[in-house]
């Protein structure tokens, strides 16, 4: 198809180092040039910021306990949700168990990681009904 000769082979092979010594990029570039997002609800083993090779790519993020949804509480919410139009719906809400849920979905101010758009749209509302 196509012929090409040594000489040619040899002179785009100088071309391409001479190119590779002009471009350089800083190895930390390379590297956070590999950072991906995976998506998904933490809760299921997904979800967060990763390197190449599956591995957190911040090695020095801190984990703060209540910025990730749990699958329990996740879990107790979609419940809540199914019993919306209940009723006695407000008395559920105002219900102590219901409001420590409610307080472990929000983190400081906002609804936590991890959950729908759905689901925090709900949470939200639940946080500003009124109490019974």
């Amino acid at each position: 198809m196509f012929e090409t000769s040594t000489k040619e082979c040899t002179e785009f092979a100088k071309m391409l180092a001479a190119c590779k010594r002009v471009f350089r990029v800083p190895a930390a570039a390379r590297i956070r040039g590999l950072t991906t997002y995976s998506g998904g609800h933490p809760s299921e083993g997904q979800g967060g910021f990763y390197g190449s090779l599956k591995t957190r790519s911040e090695g020095s993020a801190k984990f703060t306990p209540g910025y990730r949804a749990e699958a329990s509480d996740i879990g107790q919410l979609h419940a809540l949700m199914e019993r919306a139009n209940d009723a006695n719906f407000l008395h559920i809400v105002a219900d102590n168990e219901t409001q420590e849920l409610i307080g472990r979905l929000f983190f400081k101010g906002s609804p936590v990681w991890g959950l729908s758009l759905e689901e925090r749209a709900f949470v939200s509302k639940l946080r500003l009904a009124p109490k019974p």
